[in-house]
């Protein structure tokens, strides 16, 4: 995993083409750092990752003396900072949280984070400090995880979401304590809550004088409406990431939807009915991006009833795994799973990257067996370096 780990920053270090997007977080970057504060146009978040990164290319200018500031592999070097910080955060989480110190492995080497751990991306940036927030709010620091939920924001607007998480959080802590609804829980989660209350509004001054969520490319992002691409594809992602932990509970799987056979083949055979009707693929990008790997996994999925059907069994067998495996903490795993379902609903494209905070607060809030841990880690290990090898030698091609 080191040699695995040096050789993936040693490639992305010196590798000098930009992949996707990269190229364009790049030149929102160069602009900050010359002086200039205008915006790329293609470019849909708010620019506080790029001022971060010009911010780092000012303080290593000091040292290289850039002619026209950070090349692509300094800026990959700068992303590499982000992502051992990503890491220390979690390994600090889990220890909070009493789990597995192997589980660190499982996030690293997740498919979807472990490429981006070396790419000019917001995801991972965003991650991180959503993380930070979730840490210091463990440790109820609400006031504190707050400006970190902003700061999260500013990477990345959606995260506006995750506010009405924490809060959730806050409100069930207090209703087990008061055990009935009056006036003093309300006064108290108020009073706890109030620094999350001033985050929402900022944002909601920002959404109204932005004119919606997105900053460019409004027309490709809606601020409000309902998809279910993303739900689909996030829980058929989870059935294939996690395919050696849900193979392990496959008994337990099986016995439970025999145990109610009926009911289980009626809302399975009625669910893919349902499935197969609004599984729809109609973002701009996804369907104009063909060369990309994963749009034609998704069209391919929607064009042929056989990958409809697979996809279909293993997002059946990610919800029968839930249904059957312990949680570290299940009112946790609840809340988090509606606002994950929340969260990827708000998104009309389908794409992996939306995946990396829901999947890993599945990883917090889920039991892993101890004895199946290890062969998790090696296939997890094995997937991201083939698309690590499929991203830096292909140009990008999986994204």
């Amino acid at each position: 995993m080191i040699i695995l780990v040096a050789c993936s920053f040693l490639v992305s270090r010196f590798s000098l083409h930009y992949i996707v997007d990269e190229s364009l977080h790049a030149l929102q970057i160069k602009y900050i750092y010359e002086g200039g504060h205008q915006f790329v146009e293609t470019i849909t978040v708010i620019p506080g990752y790029h001022y971060l990164m010009a911010f780092f290319g000012r303080v290593c200018n000091i040292f290289s003396q850039y002619d026209t500031g950070p090349k692509v592999g300094d800026l990959r070097m700068y992303q590499m900072g982000i992502s051992l910080l990503f890491l220390g955060v979690s390994f600090c989480i889990m220890r909070k949280l009493k789990m597995d110190d192997r589980i660190l492995f499982l996030l690293m080497f997740m498919p979807i984070i472990f490429p981006f751990l070396f790419l000019i991306y917001t995801d991972i940036a965003s991650l991180t400090v959503f993380l930070i927030a979730f840490l210091v709010h463990l440790y109820k620091r609400y006031d504190l995880a707050a400006v970190f939920v902003l700061l999260s924001i500013v990477i990345r607007q959606d995260n506006i979401l995750w506010t009405g998480f924490f809060m959730t959080l806050i409100f069930f802590e207090i209703y087990q304590e008061h055990k009935h609804f009056d006036r003093k829980l309300f006064l108290t989660f108020f009073d706890k809550s109030i620094a999350y209350v001033i985050v929402i509004m900022c944002f909601l001054l920002f959404y109204y004088f932005n004119d919606g969520v997105a900053i460019g490319e409004k027309k490709s992002h809606p601020s409000i409406n309902v998809y279910f691409g993303n739900i689909y594809l996030f829980l058929t992602v989870f059935a294939f990431v996690f395919l050696p932990a849900i193979l392990d509970r496959s008994k337990d799987i099986l016995a439970f939807f025999y145990k109610r056979k009926v009911l289980s083949f009626a809302i399975i055979a009625n669910g893919f009915v349902f499935f197969g009707s609004t599984f729809i693929v109609d973002h701009p990008y996804n369907q104009s991006f063909v060369g990309y790997i994963h749009n034609q996994i998704i069209l391919v999925m929607i064009s042929h009833f056989s990958a409809l059907l697979i996809s279909y069994l293993l997002l059946v067998l990610a919800i029968g795994y839930f249904c059957v495996t312990k949680f570290l903490d299940k009112k946790m795993f609840f809340i988090a799973a509606i606002f994950s379902v929340l969260f990827l609903s708000m998104h009309w494209m389908i794409e992996f990257r939306y995946y990396m905070i829901p999947m890993t607060l599945i990883l917090f809030t889920v039991e892993f067996k101890s004895s199946v841990i290890k062969y998790q880690v090696v296939y997890a290990f094995l997937l991201s370096a083939i698309l690590f090898c499929m991203i830096f030698i292909k140009g990008g091609f999986i994204l």
